[in-house]
């Protein structure tokens, strides 16, 4: 049996992660292309909404530049993820665990597909956040 079989047999739920590190980062780059999908959407419908015929303040055009490289870099940094997850691994002698996780994110849904919800049979199908 290799090192990566026996940590991922000799699990102990409430000490790490029940995630190798390879989906791990499978699922980050799922959620980085989730948000680069949002801000095409975004930078689309502000441009749509622009009217040429006032034109843009120097300010508005530095945001929406800034918003193009928030949408590059979410794809680079998805297709690198994408790319290498499948060499990654954990460090032998290391864990994450789900509650540091946790504790590390303003929304737990930040952690869809990582880790569990703290009581999966009370979760309630709701967002964590108010828009």
């Amino acid at each position: 049996m290799s090192d990566k079989e026996a940590r991922n047999t000799d699990h102990d739920p409430d000490s790490g992660l029940d995630i190798d590190a390879a989906s791990l980062v499978a699922v980050l780059a799922g959620q980085l292309s989730s948000l680069h999908s949002l801000v095409v959407g975004l930078e689309n419908s502000v441009s749509q909404n622009i009217c040429a015929c006032n034109g843009l303040s120097d300010s508005a055009i530095h945001t929406m530049q800034r918003v193009d490289y928030l949408r590059l870099s979410l794809k680079d940094i998805a297709a690198l993820l994408t790319h290498l997850g499948p060499s990654m691994d954990w460090k032998l002698d290391t864990h994450v665990t789900a509650e540091t996780l946790r504790d590390l994110v303003d929304m737990q849904d930040s952690l869809r597909g990582i880790v569990q919800p703290p009581n999966p049979s009370k979760t309630v199908h709701q967002h964590d956040i108010w828009l």
